[in-house]
């Protein structure tokens, strides 16, 4: 996975199958089961990929579906291509390419290794040995753990009272809490922030932040609520009306590498009941099962909904229904 909508694949173990019928295959399944139109590149390397991915859709008769698989087709790939269209040449470079006359992929590989590796540094260099079809970025198979994990959202209508926003910063201390022990991490830091809508002239303007330090670094969301709780407490100020509150987990590391504090008694049972809970809102919802601090007024201050189209590929209640008449 690379983005939202975006993955690679290894195919080097289908070699002796037709490549483009692969990608057709792909392509084809994923318009027949969302709707979803998509292009379809594959090449030798990474960036060759990304580029042949950008021709599927940029050169009709391709019809999203680009196979680079012999040194001929690289090379016309690259003499369409400007700077622009190659993945990870930045405007910075591609200015500097340009000053010496460089505006094609093409002319970009044909540069001498020594300049491109002086100029451009090792990105630059990795990027021009791709291009000239050898693999030099990694294929990752698990995506990185995240280094840090957040979430902000604005509330539906402001907020002045201190409880709502607590209940609201519970529900996203659940949120990351969650994430972090899908990856199997603990935070050492938590940050709270608050803000009211700087683009309203009919409201005082106000914002604030604290950090914690955690005394053992955990992904308990019980303890993550407590020290959030503390934080927003200390940058809560009376007489505004609140727009946004948000958290932020920093200093993740393995939970298996966590040093235990001398002077406090390990929970015992909190991965056990962290894991029910993460099972229990898995199979009957999200937000099944969490923080009595959350409450039921979620409705008084969650972001306002009423305009986001139906989530046809991932919530059975909104399924496309389809009716005979």
């Amino acid at each position: 996975m690379y983005s939202i909508d975006e993955a690679f694949i290894d195919v080097t173990a289908i070699a002796h199958i037709s490549l483009k019928q692969y990608a057709t295959l792909i392509k084809d399944t994923i318009v027949t089961h969302t709707g979803v139109p998509v292009g379809v590149g594959i090449a030798p390397t990474k960036v060759l990929a990304k580029l042949a991915n950008k021709i599927s859709k940029k050169v009709e008769k391709f019809d999203y579906v680009c196979v680079i698989d012999t040194d001929e087709k690289r090379i016309k790939a690259l003499k369409w291509a400007q700077t622009k269209d190659v993945w990870g040449l930045g405007k910075k470079h591609q200015a500097r390419l340009k000053n010496i006359g460089v505006f094609t992929a093409y002319e970009f590989t044909q540069l001498p290794l020594a300049w491109v590796r002086k100029e451009m540094t090792v990105v630059g260099e990795r990027l021009w040995r791709e291009l000239r079809g050898e693999s030099c970025i990694e294929f990752q198979t698990m995506p990185k753990s995240k280094k840090a994990i957040g979430t902000s959202k604005s509330f539906g209508k402001k907020l002045e009272d201190l409880p709502r926003i607590e209940e609201a910063c519970a529900y996203y201390i659940s949120e990351v809490a969650e994430v972090l022990r899908a990856q199997k991490s603990c935070a050492t830091y938590i940050q709270v922030y608050v803000t009211t809508n700087r683009y309203s002239n009919a409201d005082k303007q106000y914002s604030n932040s604290c950090t914690i330090t955690i005394p053992v670094p955990t992904n308990n969301t019980f303890i993550l609520t407590q020290h959030a709780r503390k934080a927003l407490q200390r940058i809560y100020t009376p007489g505004y009306r609140y727009k946004k509150v948000g958290v932020n987990l920093t200093g993740l590391i393995p939970q298996q590498y966590v040093q235990g504090n001398l002077f406090q008694s390990p929970a015992l049972y909190d991965k056990r009941l962290m894991n029910v809970i993460d099972a229990l809102n898995h199979k009957f919802g999200k937000a099944t099962v969490g923080s009595a601090l959350v409450g039921t007024r979620v409705a008084q201050w969650e972001l306002v909904k009423k305009d986001r189209s139906n989530r046809y590929t991932t919530q059975w209640g909104e399924l496309l229904e389809l009716k005979n008449k």
